[in-house]
């Protein structure tokens, strides 16, 4: 699905190319883990990794990727630390 979106969005052939239409590897790349209700509906960690994926692939270094939201606390909450992401930085 992200593949498949990330392709018509840009109408690249190449997920890498795709993404780098949007992003360098200098960029601070910050996503979203809505947490705010609870383990029942944070976004979905298989779309997350797989973006994660695309991105390292496509030259961004996990130490530029965040996952964030205001409240650091829920994302830990939800399976977004450290643990669950090495490499990937979380911030409030």
């Amino acid at each position: 699905m992200v593949v498949k979106g990330i392709l018509a969005l840009t109408g690249a052939d190449r997920v890498t190319d795709a993404w780098r239409m949007f992003v360098s590897a200098d960029d601070q790349i910050g996503l979203k883990g809505n947490p705010v209700a609870g383990k029942t509906l944070p976004a979905s960690h298989e779309i997350v990794r797989k973006i994660i994926e695309q991105l390292t692939a496509s030259g961004i270094p996990k130490r530029n990727i965040i996952i964030w939201d205001r409240r650091e606390h829920q994302l830990h909450e939800t399976g977004y630390s450290e643990e669950d992401y090495p490499g990937i930085g979380s911030k409030n």
